[in-house]
């Protein structure tokens, strides 16, 4: 389904944007104590 929009979004001429996942764990020796996450969105121009 993605390379469908990658080839309009190429036809129109924009680039294709791409996407980074980076996540983050804190542990107190072994225990969990928080955690995030973010997506972070990059077009094909910057």
């Amino acid at each position: 389904m993605d390379s469908g929009f990658d080839k309009l979004t190429l036809e129109e001429g924009i680039g294709i944007e791409s996407s980074h996942r980076f996540s983050f764990v804190e542990l107190n020796e072994k225990t969990f104590k928080s955690c995030s996450s973010g997506l972070v969105y990059k077009n094909g121009v910057n």
